[in-house]
């Protein structure tokens, strides 16, 4: 759970507002015994439900993501517009980013 937090707190300084809801076990009955079944000693004894055991963790402990910031590429428009409210010139273009 901490690389979950860790990922999360990442994630939120991305973004200007972030919403998180909490969805009660009551609403959420089928994940909640799904988990229940996943943890359970008595797995092996059922052959009606399929099981695949992740061997390695959903997530990394870290991300890396390799940018090319030499010169223009495909998005130079949107950051343009986003940060300094430039449209292209070319008029479809501009109406793609004004959404």
């Amino acid at each position: 759970m901490a690389t979950y937090q860790k990922i999360t707190v990442y994630m939120h300084a991305q973004f200007d507002q972030i919403y998180i809801e909490l969805i009660p076990r009551a609403h959420n009955s089928q994940a909640d015994a799904l988990a229940r079944l996943a943890t359970s000693e008595r797995v092996a004894e059922l052959s009606e439900i399929s099981i695949t055991k992740i061997v390695s963790p959903s997530t990394l402990d870290y991300m890396v993501a390799q940018m090319d910031t030499d010169g223009e590429n495909w998005m130079t428009p949107i950051v343009e517009y986003l940060t300094e409210g430039i449209l292209p010139q070319d008029s479809t273009k501009a109406s793609q980013l004004c959404i």
